[in-house]
């Protein structure tokens, strides 16, 4: 059995005026306002200058609240949410290899949800470095990278989605 509710013409009126007007500032407000403020989560970001052993690399780095962890940059399909680095396309440089992480991850089993599937989170602090190839005539002293960091923060209870927007310059 349904039931129906008759409402005055005036009321559905205000009631779409409050529902268009809350997706309009739902859609403009920030990525992060959008997925939550993950405030768990910290980012840094720079352009590392090259040493006799290495080249101009550039560095992500993120500070993990305590209980908290995040995924890996690696994390398989079919299981969490995992940690995207993404630096914009520029004409200044090119990636020259993979990111790799300053602490391997720790691989978590959690049958009762991903079964079979190995979990890879990350707590503390981890930084991600990449290497660089400058365009001809750069100079590491004026480069600036700017990206985004997306993923998901956890904890035991509940998970916050995050797209930070990071800029890199050298330090």
């Amino acid at each position: 059995m349904s039931m129906i509710v008759k409402m005055p013409r005036r009321t559905w009126s205000v009631l779409a005026a409050v529902l268009v007007a809350g997706s309009v500032l739902l859609a403009g407000a920030p990525a992060e306002a959008q997925f939550g403020n993950a405030s768990q989560v910290e980012f840094s970001a720079q352009v590392l200058p090259a040493t006799d052993k290495l080249p101009v690399r550039l560095a992500i780095t993120v500070d993990i609240e305590e209980g908290w962890h995040i995924y890996s940059i690696t994390q398989a399909k079919g299981g969490p949410r995992p940690t995207q680095l993404l630096p914009a396309a520029s004409d200044d440089y090119t990636l020259a290899g993979e990111f790799t992480p300053s602490v391997a991850p720790v691989i978590h089993v959690y049958e009762d949800i991903w079964p079979d599937l190995n979990v890879e989170e990350h707590t503390g602090t981890v930084t991600w470095t990449v290497p660089l190839k400058l365009a001809d005539g750069v100079d590491a002293a004026s480069l600036l990278i700017e990206g985004t960091v997306r993923g998901q923060v956890c904890n035991e209870e509940q998970c916050n989605n995050f797209a930070k927007e990071f800029e890199a310059e050298l330090e």
